[in-house]
């Protein structure tokens, strides 16, 4: 019979932008909008726009460095690599720097990062607590100081971070059920970073650094309160003193 001849489908569109760029580019919008957004300074004070600007331009310099010393390396697995540094979470599931120059660069940026991230991830919780640490101080009925209000900062971070991996059903790496997910939290915003649960897609990499800038501090926090009171279970009343 008459045959017909089959043309094979035509190529899928090149698209303008790759999903790296677009990532990297919404995170920098974000970045932007938080430094526009930060509150003057007073004199004598720390100034969190310098602060938020000179980390922007760390981690920006730190992935080009990244991305041109390990050219195997993508752009967001070079950004991602560098934020599990500055906050020295490290699942270890990126097989890089596997280049001298790459790990004198990464040696560098433990050295010097860490100590200035530190700063970073304090304005961070500076900024929340003026959102949601305001919001739930109000429903709680607490003040601003308050150890109650460590605690719901925590759960505030539990629950960012359970909705987090619900959201990312495409990266399979990442925890499914409750109980992982609150594992994962604790394990993440702690900076342990075991390993076992890990973003692998880009979209995954940078909502898991968002969620780290924005939950270490917090978590941090309610340590130290944690802290306090076992110091104060665990330190012996000094004796009365005695009357003349």
């Amino acid at each position: 019979m008459f045959g017909f001849k089959q043309h094979p489908p035509p190529p899928a569109p090149v698209p303008l932008v790759s999903e790296d760029a677009l990532l990297l580019t919404m995170f920098a919008v974000g970045v932007l909008l938080i430094i526009s957004l930060a509150p003057p300074s007073e004199p004598g004070d720390i100034s969190a726009r310098r602060v938020y600007s000179l980390s922007a331009a760390l981690l920006a310099a730190s992935t080009l460095a990244l991305t041109a010393f390990e050219p195997e390396i993508s752009a967001i697995d070079s950004f991602y690599l560098a934020c599990m540094t500055f906050t020295t979470i490290g699942y270890g599931d990126v097989e890089y720097p596997a280049s001298p120059a790459g790990r004198v660069l990464v040696s560098l940026l433990a050295l010097g990062g860490v100590a200035f991230f530190a700063v970073t991830l304090e304005m961070v919780h500076s900024m929340r607590r003026r959102a949601d640490g305001a919001a739930l101080g109000a429903l709680l009925g607490v003040p601003s100081h308050s150890d109650l209000l460590a605690g719901g900062m925590l759960a505030v971070n539990f629950a960012l971070g359970a909705v987090l991996c619900s959201f990312l059903t495409d990266d399979h790496e990442m925890p499914k059920g409750v109980l992982d997910s609150l594992y994962w939290c604790v394990i993440t915003s702690t900076s342990v970073g075991f390993g076992d649960f890990h973003p692998t897609t880009a979209l995954g990499k940078v909502c898991v650094c968002a969620y780290a800038f924005c939950t270490m501090q917090a978590t941090a926090n309610a340590m130290d309160v944690a802290k306090e009171k076992l110091v104060q279970l665990c330190t012996t009343p000094s004796a009365p003193a005695k009357r003349d």
